[in-house]
């Protein structure tokens, strides 16, 4: 909870080493359960009685008083002589002894009830004629108890009814819901009806159970992925025929397992485009004639020359023009060729962090990934 120690994570290098980190961290969460109903104490025996009491003995007899003996009795002057003496007056009855006070009974003990089963909460009062966006709501885990007691019946059979909205939407997946009211709450023959939008309205019945569990209901159904803006569901609970009571209503819910964020993936290789055909050279133009020289005259004699000397040589004929050398030609151009698509650089990690107390350390959740680094740490 929020009062008791948090857990940390420690992120380091072998030795001395340091370096750039991608720390994740990915959470499992436990199926929620529906509460359970509360079970009644455990029977405890009643304490031993104790022993009979006694009454107390009634005490001895007094014994009797003993009277002491009366003197004779004197002559009467008026007497004659000789006359017998007058008898003396009786002697007074013994006084009885006092009798015991009479003992009082023993108290009966006084013994301890048996525990009893918790009495059910008292039934609500019948609700008033609700419109479909005044109802009352069940979410997944919750048990709702009520009546259909006096109850208006507008839908399905002729007892009294009440509508719920369930509160199970995912917009990401559908979700299974189970509603029941198999739990000892219940004690009339229930009927459930499950209706996808208002049966008040436009609903459309969906499903609906009479006796899966005695004269309880049980109804199942898969919810498709809703949004906010889309049509609820709602289940209405009444009785079979006209028969009207007291219900347990619970919900459960199987809400598909939350994945991690996938790390986003390098993007795929695609092979380069194929080269060109390779262009060849052009051709040399062909070698241009070499040209043709006119013959040199004969030499003339020269006037100074003997007759007879041999004529002098000519002089000797230029060499001849070579052919213009073909322009060079430029070698082809080499195909591009695209580079292969390489993984995104990882981001360009933080600064290192100061000295911080336990309190202001950063925080990872679950589903997330965080890119750090330890150099200078």
């Amino acid at each position: 909870t929020a009062g008791q120690e948090a857990w940390y994570v420690v992120v380091e290098g072998y030795r001395s080493i340091e370096g750039q980190f991608d720390l994740g961290l990915s959470c499992a969460m436990p199926p929620s359960l529906p509460p359970q109903p509360p079970s009644s104490p455990p029977h405890r025996p009643p304490p031993p009685l104790p022993p009979p009491s006694l009454p107390p003995l009634p005490p001895p007899p007094l014994p009797s008083p003993s009277l002491p003996p009366l003197p004779p009795p004197r002559p009467s002057p008026s007497s004659p002589p000789g006359a017998p003496p007058p008898r003396s007056p009786p002697r007074p009855p013994p006084i009885p002894p006092p009798l015991p006070p009479p003992s009082s009974p023993p108290p009966a003990p006084v013994q301890s009830a048996p525990p009893s089963s918790p009495p059910l909460p008292h039934p609500p009062p019948s609700p008033p004629l609700l419109a479909c966006d005044d109802l009352p709501t069940i979410g997944c885990g919750d048990r709702l108890v009520g009546s259909t007691v006096g109850a208006p019946s507008r839908v399905g059979s002729a007892s009294g009814e009440r509508i719920f909205r369930i509160d199970a939407r995912n917009p990401s997946a559908a979700v299974g819901i189970e509603l029941d009211t198999c739990a000892d709450g219940t004690n009339y023959d229930t009927y459930l009806r499950v209706y996808a939008g208002c049966p008040l309205d436009t609903g459309e019945l969906h499903k609906e159970d009479d006796d899966s569990c005695g004269l309880s209901s049980r109804v199942s159904v898969t919810v498709p992925a809703q949004t906010a803006g889309q049509e609820a569901w709602y289940v209405v609970v009444e009785g079979y025929r006209s028969i009207e009571g007291q219900f347990d209503l619970g919900l459960s819910c199987a809400m598909p397992p939350s994945l991690p964020p996938q790390p986003p993936s390098s993007p795929p290789h695609r092979p380069p485009p194929p080269l060109p055909p390779p262009s060849l050279p052009p051709l040399p133009p062909p070698p241009l004639p070499s040209p043709s020289l006119p013959p040199l005259p004969p030499p003339r004699p020269s006037p100074s020359s003997p007759p007879g000397a041999p004529p002098p040589r000519s002089p000797p004929r230029p060499p001849p023009i070579p052919p213009p050398l073909p322009p060079p030609s430029s070698p082809p151009p080499a195909p591009v060729q695209s580079a292969p698509p390489s993984s995104p650089p990882l981001p360009h990690p933080p600064p290192s962090p100061p000295l911080l107390a336990c309190d202001d350390l950063p925080t990872i959740g679950c589903g997330d990934r965080l890119v750090g680094s330890t150099v200078g740490a």
